[in-house]
């Protein structure tokens, strides 16, 4: 079984959240090599957008904190929270993989939907849904290759 450490950046908006998490992953696979699992779904959303986020302000406090989850009372609402993002959480690497692209999927497409931009514009968008359409299909062919005797 997989341990699974969650790190979570809370802040306003522009207050470089993103930019934070960029420097996270960076250093997670810089540490640990790379075959380091690090998953997040809102990099993948901001780097699919190009959105470069902004840098912390200079004078930002970094707030860094470590505790285990049974630690949390039992109606918190961040309890509520993790548990409402685990349950669709699986411990299994490529069923993981398969959720986030799911979801990302579904946020491509809400976006085009709701984006308001011209064929010619969205073309260029459309290539990432094409990108992770093939890679879906790729990670379900490795799940069905598995799934089948001999």
């Amino acid at each position: 079984m997989s341990k699974v450490l969650e790190i979570v950046v809370i802040g306003g908006v522009g207050s470089g959240k993103s930019h934070v998490l960029r420097v996270i992953d960076k250093a997670l696979r810089e540490a640990y090599g790379p075959h380091a699992q690090v998953v997040s779904r809102e990099l993948s959303l901001e780097r699919g957008l190009g959105s470069p986020g902004a840098e912390p302000a200079v004078d930002t406090i970094f707030n860094l904190m470590e505790r285990q989850p049974d630690t949390l009372e039992a109606n918190s609402p961040v309890i509520e929270a993790v548990s409402a993002q685990m349950s669709s959480f699986s411990f299994n690497p490529l069923d993981s993989a398969i959720r986030e692209t799911v979801g990302l999927l579904h946020d491509h497409a809400v976006f085009l939907a709701e984006s308001g931009l011209n064929e010619v514009q969205k073309t260029g968008v459309r290539f990432l849904g094409e990108k992770l359409n093939s890679h879906l299909n790729h990670l379900l062919g490795i799940q069905l290759s598995a799934l089948q005797p001999g």
